[in-house]
């Protein structure tokens, strides 16, 4: 129980879907490592980033 990683009591992290379709982005994250000779490993998590909406709340 204490290597493990939890947010702090009174902060909210909220993972959605971006109203983007999904197909769209992916097609984006493969272009981008096609222009850019950029490794797959890179674009990807770019591309994930682009497609999850990640908030931050706190509240007391």
């Amino acid at each position: 129980m204490e290597n493990t990683i939890m947010p702090s009591s009174g902060v909210t992290i909220d993972v959605s879907f971006r109203e983007l379709p999904f197909i769209v982005i992916g097609l984006g994250a493969a272009c981008l490592s096609l222009w850019t000779s950029a490794p797959p490993d890179l674009c990807i998590p770019a591309g994930a980033l682009v497609a999850l909406r990640i908030t931050m709340r706190r509240w007391r």
